[in-house]
C-alpha cells in the first residue's frame, strides 16, 4: 500500500545538501511591532531540526530524502 505524504509538513520543511532538515523559525510575523530588529532578522532565517524531531517527522513525510 502506498504511503501518503502530509502536505502541510512538506511545505514547511527543506532538506540541506548534507541531508539535514531545516524549518522556518517561529514567531516570524505575529506581533512584529513589539519585537526588536535583532529578533525580526533572526526570524527570517531557517533553523536546523533536532534529530529526535526529524525522526518524528519521518512518518509524516516518508519519501523525503534525508541522510
Amino acid at each position: 500500500m502506498k504511503l501518503k505524504t502530509h502536505k502541510t509538513t512538506i511545505k514547511r520543511l527543506r532538506v540541506t545538501g548534507s541531508g539535514q532538515i531545516i524549518m522556518p523559525t517561529t514567531a516570524a510575523s505575529h506581533l512584529r511591532h513589539n519585537k526588536s530588529k535583532r529578533q525580526k532578522s533572526a526570524a527570517k532565517r531557517y533553523q536546523l531540526m533536532s534529530k529526535g524531531m526529524a525522526r518524528r517527522h519521518k512518518s509524516l513525510v516518508p519519501y523525503l530524502k534525508v541522510a
